[in-house]
């Protein structure tokens, strides 16, 4: 009888539902309505915490959480005596955490594994990624500022120059949104 039960149910909930084995008398039919009741339940419930799973881990991989924010200014309350900081402060913190993260060019290159995958690329590849992709903004704007000194004369640095890619990658792994 127990087997039979565990068939009809699961081909019931998964709705397959062969016909084969159904409820006949009014006890079945009430005992088989609180076992697909029951079911959906325990399937919810199941979904449920697979999904919290799920958010959790891309929490985990976010970079800058709001929710870790929020935790560190309430942290820094305990340290003004337990006294709430004032809103207008939060907001320019926030804010600032704001601005960091979404304009944080550097954010792809945060674990290990990235900048290890980054180490492995060749030279120029690294160069034209920082350079010509992730910074181009950047290096055009301060162009003017990248001059070297040569016989008491200041030229401009041609950008396919290999020493200075190099020591601009070098200073583009160093940039910070301010």
């Amino acid at each position: 009888m127990i087997i039979k039960l565990w068939y009809w149910a699961i081909t019931t909930l998964s709705t397959i539902g062969y016909g084969d084995f159904s409820p006949k008398s009014s006890l079945e039919k009430f005992i088989g309505s609180l076992v697909l009741l029951l079911g959906v339940a325990v399937f919810s419930i199941i979904m449920n915490n697979l999904m919290d799973i799920m958010r959790e881990i891309r929490q985990l991989d976010a970079i800058g959480s709001p929710r870790d924010l929020s935790k560190w200014i309430a942290m820094l309350s305990k340290y003004n005596n337990g006294l709430p900081m004032n809103k207008e402060i939060i907001q320019r913190i926030e804010g600032f955490f704001d601005y960091y993260w979404s304009a944080n060019k550097l954010s792809a290159f945060a674990t290990e594994t990235d900048m290890r995958f980054m180490s492995e690329l060749p030279e120029a590849v690294t160069q034209k990624i920082f350079i010509d992709y992730l910074f181009k903004d950047f290096v055009y704007k301060f162009k003017h500022i990248c001059r070297y000194e040569l016989n008491e004369k200041t030229i401009m640095p041609h950008m396919d120059e290999k020493e200075f890619r190099v020591n601009m990658v070098e200073l583009l792994k160093n940039l910070e949104p301010r």
